[in-house]
């Protein structure tokens, strides 16, 4: 019987043990992926401003993501063909939610700072909040309404703050339509990817992330081949073609997992929330690469947007744990 019990307690602080471990694995791979996302926005600026196709840029890199995501399948023998039995819901939420997200999104950081460029696409939780309204008839909660008034005076306050950038109108107001569109995209593929999962009854689990990642980015990668034919192979030099490999290596596809790792793991909630790191991310490595200094009126309106992102997701995420 004592022995009985002993193994128990020792099977049990195995098993915590264990988990911790697990749980120091998530939290060193989100920081990892939040470093990389912060990378992600200088990278490809500094590609636009080298006058590299932004379009082919992008199918580049859903090109290495998808394929490494297939690799990392195959190797790991979590290849599962049943999953592609949801395609013809997954097929049209990865056209809006992820190529024509990307493409905006790679096209803003033609004419705006890659600081703005996250900030604004960053606004996805906001239309997130407006979808449930519009969608689900859900009543808006009065965290919800304020968060929204703060994120579009902080959006009013950046393109005031526009004063200090030397870049023409024309070009600074479409880099923001561009960014807010990305926003709208990103939040049309986290609502509906969340519907998708509740409609389906499917177990959350991070084989089951990857093998619909991995859909996601071959229907994306296959719809966006034609604008491969923008981009101008021959001269792109040897620093173009390191971004590009990094872009699809480190952004699109590491991050990306290590991401849904930390998401199988941790809490939704506080993941979440820790995203808008690589807003500060981006910053920094702007700051020291591309030599981009904001002013204190758009630096006014980053800190609204991402105190009401922060409120807004700290809101859900208390919302969920209650029901639960």
């Amino acid at each position: 019987m004592k022995k009985n019990i002993s193994r128990n307690i020792e099977k049990s602080l195995n098993k915590q043990k264990s988990f911790q471990k697990t749980r120091i694995l998530a939290i060193v791979a989100l920081w990892i992926a939040l470093f990389s996302w912060g990378i992600h926005g200088v990278a490809g600026r500094f590609l636009a401003l080298d006058g590299v196709s932004m379009l082919g840029v992008m199918e580049l890199r859903l090109i290495i993501g998808c394929v490494l995501f297939l690799f990392f399948l195959i190797i790991t023998r979590n290849f599962d063909f049943s999953y592609f039995k949801f395609w013809k819901y997954l097929l049209p939420l990865s056209l809006i939610g992820l190529l024509s997200n990307s493409i905006v999104y790679h096209l803003g950081l033609k004419y705006i700072p890659a600081t703005l460029v996250m900030l604004l696409e960053n606004l996805s939780p906001f239309f997130v909040v407006l979808f449930a309204i519009i969608f689900d008839k859900k009543k808006p909660s009065i965290t919800e309404l304020i968060s929204l008034i703060i994120s579009f005076g902080g959006l009013v306050l950046i393109v005031i703050g526009k004063g200090g950038l030397t870049i023409s109108n024309s070009e600074f107001y479409l880099g923001v339509i561009c960014e807010v569109i990305a926003g709208i995209t990103f939040g049309i593929y986290t609502y509906f990817s969340a519907r998708f999962y509740m409609s389906k009854n499917l177990e959350i689990s991070f084989k089951m992330m990857i093998n619909i990642l991995f859909q996601v980015f071959l229907y994306s990668a296959l719809a966006g081949i034609p604008f491969l034919f923008t981009m101008r192979f021959s001269l792109l030099q040897r620093i173009d073609i390191w971004l590009i490999l990094e872009m699809g290596i480190f952004q699109s596809f590491l991050a990306y997992l290590l991401w849904n790792f930390a998401l199988s793991v941790l809490p939704t909630s506080s993941t979440s929330i820790l995203f808008y790191m690589t807003v500060v991310f981006t910053s920094i490595n702007e700051i020291i690469f591309l030599k981009f200094i904001p002013n204190i009126i758009i630096i006014a309106g980053s800190i609204l947007i991402i105190c009401a992102a922060v409120l807004l997701t700290f809101k859900t995420g208390k919302t969920k744990t209650e029901k639960s």
